[in-house]
C-alpha cells in the first residue's frame, strides 16, 4: 500500500530514456501556453507511464493548477464538460486534448458514510473528489502509482510522488491508499487493475489480489452501461486474451457475461473464447476493425446452445428454438451489463445465420452472402470449426464460395448439404 508519506522524486527525461519525438507537439503547445501565464502544467497518467516503458502513448492528458474558466479563457477553441468535476477539451491540430485542474480529497481523510439508496444499505467510502487541490493531493487521489506520474515537457522532468517509477521497474501494479477502501470507493478500479496488468504484462501483489477476490462482488452495484464500456476496454483494445485469463483467475467473467451451468466454463467454451480473443488482439495490432456485437455473439454462444438444449424436448423446429433461446439469453445478459440495442440486433443476426450457413441451401446463398452480418457470422463458423465442432465443412465451403468465380460457385452449390429436416445443433458441445 502506498501512503501520503511518500516523498517527491524528480527524474530527468534523459535518465528515463523518454523519446520526446513520441510526445504530441500539440500537447506541448498547450502546456507552454499555460506555463507562459504562470500556471503549472504537466502531461499526466498513462502517457507518462508509456513513454517511460517506451510504448506508444494513446493520448495525452494534461493537468494544471489553472481553473476551468481560466483554461477556457486561454484557448478559444475549447469547451468545458463534466458534471461531478469540470474538465476542458482543448482543440489543437484537429484533435481534442483533455485538460483538468488538480483535484484533492483522497490524500487527506477518508469519510466513511452509508448510502441509504444503495442495495442492502452498503457502506461506501467518499472522498472530496470535486474539490480543487495541489499537485501532491492530485497524485494521491489517483488509483495506481504507475498512473500518478507527471511530466513537464518544457523542463523535461518526471515528477513522482507515489513511487510510480519503482512500480514500473518492478513491473508491479500498486494501489495508492488502502486497496479495500479504494475498491469499495469505486469497484471499477478492480477492472482497471486487471486491464493494465494485462496490457503491461505486470504482476499484481498478493495483498492486492486478496482484496480483488474479496471486493469483486461490488461490481454488481456498478452501472450496467459503465460495465459495458469497461468490457470493451478490456477485450477490444489489444489485451483481450490476457484480460480474460486474469478474469478467470478471479472468477470474474460472470460479472460481464451470462454463463449457464452455475457460471462454469467448460473446456470447449474456454477454447472458443481464447481463440476469438487471440484473433481479436491480432486484429487490433494490425489496426483492423473489431466489433462489440461479434465479441458478445461469441461470448454468449455457449450459453445460447445450452439454453436450446433445455428446450429440445419440445421437438420444435431448430430455428424456433434458437429464437426463443436468444431472447432468454439476452434477457439474462441484460441483468448483468447493458448492451446497446444496435448491437443486440446484430448479435441475433449472427446467431440466426449459423444454421443457414451450415445447411447451405442453394436458394439461400445469395441472401446470406449479402447480409450485413455475413462476415461476422462466417467468422463464428470458422471459430467453431477451429475448436472441433462438426459443421458439415461449412467454413471451407463458404471460403471457397467467396473466392471462386461463377463456375466454381455453381459447382459448390451442387455439393450435398444438410436440409432443414435433418440438421441439428450440437447443443451438448459446451456443456
Amino acid at each position: 500500500m502506498v501512503t501520503t508519506d511518500e516523498k517527491l522524486v524528480i527524474y530527468n527525461a534523459i535518465d528515463k530514456s523518454i523519446n520526446v519525438n513520441k510526445i504530441s507537439k500539440h500537447a506541448v503547445s498547450i502546456i507552454r501556453t499555460l506555463q507562459s501565464k504562470n500556471f503549472s502544467a504537466y502531461i499526466v497518467g498513462g502517457a507518462v507511464r508509456d513513454l517511460i516503458l517506451k510504448l506508444e502513448p494513446k493520448d495525452f492528458d494534461i493537468v494544471t493548477d489553472a481553473k476551468p474558466c481560466e483554461i477556457k479563457a486561454l484557448f478559444p477553441k475549447s469547451r468545458v464538460i463534466g458534471r461531478r468535476f469540470l474538465l476542458v477539451h482543448v482543440k489543437k491540430g484537429g484533435a481534442f486534448y483533455e485538460v483538468s485542474t488538480f483535484r484533492s480529497g483522497v490524500s487527506k481523510n477518508y469519510i466513511f458514510q452509508s448510502h441509504p439508496l444503495k442495495k442492502n444499505n452498503r457502506k461506501k467510502y467518499s472522498t472530496g473528489d470535486s474539490e480543487f487541490g495541489t499537485i501532491h493531493e492530485d497524485a494521491f487521489r489517483r488509483d495506481l502509482t504507475i498512473n500518478a506520474l507527471y511530466y513537464d515537457p518544457v523542463k523535461e522532468q518526471v515528477y513522482d510522488f507515489t513511487g510510480g517509477v519503482k512500480g514500473l521497474l518492478d513491473k508491479k501494479v500498486m494501489i495508492i491508499g488502502p486497496p479495500e477502501v479504494r475498491f469499495t470507493e469505486d469497484p471499477v478500479r478492480i477492472i482497471r487493475v486487471i486491464r493494465i496488468t494485462a496490457k503491461l504484462n505486470f504482476q499484481i501483489p498478493s495483498d492486492i489480489e486478496r482484496h480483488i477476490f474479496n471486493k469483486f462482488d461490488l461490481l454488481k452495484d456498478v452501472s450496467k452501461s459503465r460495465l459495458f464500456d469497461e468490457s470493451l476496454k478490456m477485450f477490444l483494445h489489444g489485451q483481450g486474451l490476457a484480460s480474460y485469463e486474469l478474469l478467470r483467475r478471479f472468477n470474474g467473467l460472470k460479472y460481464f457475461v451470462y454463463l449457464s451451468k452455475k457460471n462454469r466454463i467448460n473446456k470447449n467454451s474456454n477454447q472458443l473464447f481464447e481463440v476469438m480473443l487471440k484473433s481479436t488482439d491480432l486484429r487490433v495490432k494490425q489496426k483492423k476493425s473489431v466489433s462489440p456485437h461479434f465479441l458478445f455473439a461469441v461470448l454468449l454462444w455457449p450459453s445460447l446452445l445450452i439454453q436450446v438444449s433445455k428446450l429440445e424436448k419440445e421437438r420444435s423446429v431448430v430455428r424456433k428454438l434458437m429464437s426463443i433461446s436468444s431472447k432468454t439469453v439476452l434477457t439474462k445478459q441484460a441483468s448483468i451489463i447493458s448492451i446497446p440495442k444496435r448491437y443486440l440486433f446484430k448479435i441475433i443476426d449472427i446467431w440466426n445465420l449459423q444454421i443457414p450457413l451450415v445447411e447451405r441451401r442453394a436458394k439461400d446463398h445469395q441472401f446470406i452472402i449479402n447480409h450485413p452480418c455475413f462476415r461476422a457470422a462466417y467468422d463464428l463458423i470458422l471459430l467453431r470449426e477451429t475448436i472441433g465442432e462438426k459443421l458439415n465443412d461449412a467454413g471451407r465451403w463458404w471460403t471457397e464460395y467467396q473466392k471462386g468465380n461463377k463456375c466454381d460457385q455453381t459447382k459448390l452449390l451442387h455439393e450435398k448439404a444438410y436440409n432443414e429436416k435433418n440438421y441439428k445443433l450440437n447443443t451438448h458441445f459446451y456443456e
